[in-house]
């Protein structure tokens, strides 16, 4: 929305003010009902010059003083300036009034202020002190009304000022996060393909076009915040038919895909988990491999448990590396308060649980 149709947005803060100008004047041109017939154009102009008064005091304050002063912190020129201000418009309008009384004596001038409190002809500067001390009060009440309302805005625009730098950061790391998985995970493909080509496997052109497939994925499909998971399932799939390329399948390997609806998530949760698995698998000698990726009611469930040799190496490293790590702060970024995530070591198994629920 470009900056003419939020001025003209029915809930905008112009389009309050006008509502605000537009009720006050509707409740007193009632009051030309009492005046002469042919003066009534008159008196519907007064009507409008003293409320003139009323918003040059407001708008001064809100959208000069506060701005320059208040909310730069210059707190002594803010106060004397808004006093100034008061004083100076409060005995200009008592001047006015006199002025009115005398210029058209036909009509009840004092009908046309919004305040209404006896006053005598005299534009002395005592005469008019002594006149000036309720509508001084008036414009003293409408004054902080109106500077409360500025408060309110001025925090709101704060708000959302930073509402959107806190998204932008969030978008950027997610975007950061996002990106250490995906060289992570080519990474660790082609050194299979790699090992497969040197022992010239019949494998490996199946296995270089899976890949190609996920990374097509990766590369156009995943970019968006959400995908489909049926798309998900497929690439999940092909990746893990890549690696099981080097394992050899035993019954002690499942793999169990199942969502009971159509859902959009968020792209490759899966992938740190099954990079974990199949990296800390691939030297046992009989590998055994318990992965489930279910969504049921909203809530989608991420569980893995799977043998793996405690070397001395993976005891001074934690335990699936950057890609755990990273995946928990991609939960924390994209599900806040939503999701939980387990991990579990014991002697030679490894147990991750993940739960986050979609419909939060």
């Amino acid at each position: 929305m470009n900056k003419q149709q939020w001025i003209y947005t029915i809930g905008s803060r112009p389009a309050l003010n006008i509502y605000l100008w537009i009720l006050l004047i509707v409740i007193k041109f009632p009051d030309a009902d009492d005046q002469p017939e042919n003066s009534r154009l008159i008196f519907y102009g007064l009507i409008l010059l003293n409320m003139s008064f009323f918003a040059a005091l407001a708008y001064i304050h809100n959208f000069y003083l506060q701005t320059k002063f208040l909310f730069k912190g210059k707190k002594i020129a803010y106060y004397s300036s808004s006093f100034l201000l008061l004083v100076s418009i409060s005995y200009g309008y008592v001047v006015m009034l006199k002025l009115l009384h005398s210029w058209f004596p036909l009509l009840d001038t004092l009908q046309t202020s919004m305040v209404m409190s006896q006053i005598g002809d005299g534009v002395s500067f005592t005469e008019v002190l002594a006149d000036i001390e309720t509508y001084f009060f008036t414009m003293l009440v409408w004054l902080v009304v109106f500077g409360l309302l500025g408060l309110y805005h001025h925090s709101k625009s704060k708000l959302s000022a930073l509402q959107n730098a806190i998204n932008e950061h969030r978008e950027a790391e997610l975007i950061f996060l996002k990106n250490q998985i995906n060289p992570h995970f080519l990474f660790n493909t082609l050194n299979n393909i790699y090992a497969l080509s040197l022992k010239k496997d019949a494998q490996t052109p199946d296995l270089i076009l899976k890949l190609a497939a996920v990374l097509r994925y990766m590369l156009y499909e995943s970019e968006g915040n959400l995908v489909s998971a049926e798309a998900e399932k497929e690439i999940m799939l092909s990746f893990i038919d890549i690696e099981l390329l080097r394992i050899p399948e035993t019954d002690k390997m499942q793999f169990t895909i199942h969502t009971d609806n159509e859902y959009k998530i968020a792209p490759l949760l899966w992938l740190p988990v099954l990079e974990n698995v199949f990296k800390y698998t691939r030297n046992v000698k009989q590998p055994s491999i318990h992965f489930e990726f279910n969504i049921h009611k909203g809530i989608l469930a991420i569980k893995c448990r799977n043998t793996f040799i405690k070397s001395a190496k993976s005891l001074n490293e934690n335990i699936g590396g950057i890609g755990l790590a990273n995946l928990k702060k991609r939960l924390a970024l994209l599900y806040p308060d939503n999701f939980k995530m387990e991990i579990k070591e014991e002697v030679d198994i490894y147990d991750i649980l993940i739960k986050i629920n979609l419909e939060a």
